[in-house]
């Protein structure tokens, strides 16, 4: 089965690209597609808020259904000061480096 890497750089509040990459991942894990979570750049604050906040929810709900990881750019944390104690979905920090082997273990690479 191919393994998919959904990739988002867009804050949880605006435009819905981000949100739709996020429900396309739920759709792929609700089907036991093996699946990974990018966040780069902005798409950092979806791991910040309240556990009742939407944006949380959605990837409560994600972690839930099943997805292999959550993985988060190091450095895109650091420039917005968010530490992984912060956060309220469990995530992985990486460095870009370490991200760059996670796409390249993947077999689809889909960006919102």
């Amino acid at each position: 089965m191919k393994r998919l890497a959904f990739v988002s750089r867009r804050a949880p509040r605006g435009k819905r690209y981000a949100a739709e990459g996020l429900q396309a991942a739920k759709m792929a894990v609700a089907f036991d597609v093996p699946c990974v979570l990018i966040l780069l750049d902005e798409a950092v604050w979806w791991l910040v808020g309240k556990p009742t906040a939407p944006h949380v929810r959605e990837l409560l709900e994600l972690r839930a259904l099943g997805c292999q990881r959550i993985v988060a750019d190091a450095e895109a944390l650091a420039i917005h000061g968010i530490e992984t104690n912060d956060v309220a979905v469990p995530v992985e920090p990486l460095s870009r480096a370490a991200i760059s082997a996670v796409l390249a273990s993947t077999d689809v690479v889909l960006t919102y």
